[in-house]
């Protein structure tokens, strides 16, 4: 079976099976890397990922694999209490998805955010840590924004509370 070694920035080693690497297209390229120079057991170093992150990327790449969706409006229970966890662990998760090339949990975060800053309900089984008390006018700037990646992130930074990130509040454990 196919694998590589995935070095995180605070140390520790993860060892990734071929279902997450083809969902993280920096995964792919090492190993196309490796495969065309004859070199065997790869690795990568990720600085900029922690473990805990590189776990919940795993864990959501294993998910898809096994229950892949289509891309639609719609978010499904699974990923919008995988997302559920405060501003700043959402958007370091965001960051180490952007790193990683993984497109689809990208456009995954992108689509709990524009649900939240929507109001639409999310499918999750405890409270969402993200509250937004957005008021009509700043809900209308962001829809006319299109609630971008940066305009999503500058709102974070300067109406979001300051949430302070924990294991347990944020939901991060890898069951």
């Amino acid at each position: 079976m196919e694998f590589i070694k995935v070095v995180c920035g605070d140390g520790a080693m993860c060892i990734v099976l071929w279902p997450a690497i083809h969902r993280c297209a920096l995964l792919m390229e090492v190993m196309e890397d490796f495969a065309l120079n004859g070199r065997v057991n790869p690795q990568i170093v990720v600085p900029p990922i922690k473990t805990r992150k590189m776990l919940k990327i795993l864990e959501w790449a294993d998910y898809d694999h096994s229950y892949p969706h289509e891309d639609t409006d719609e978010l499904p229970t699974w990923h919008a209490n995988y997302l559920n966890m405060s501003h700043r662990s959402l958007l370091k998760l965001w960051k180490g998805a952007i790193y990683m090339k993984a497109p689809r949990l990208v456009r995954l975060i992108d689509k709990f955010i524009r649900c939240i800053i929507l109001g639409k309900p999310l499918g999750t089984v405890k409270p969402l840590k993200i509250q937004l008390n957005l008021t009509a006018a700043q809900r209308k700037q962001l829809i006319e924004d299109g609630a971008t990646v940066e305009s999503i992130q500058k709102f974070c930074v300067q109406h979001g509370p300051n949430q302070h990130s924990n294991a347990n509040e944020d939901n991060e454990t890898t069951e």
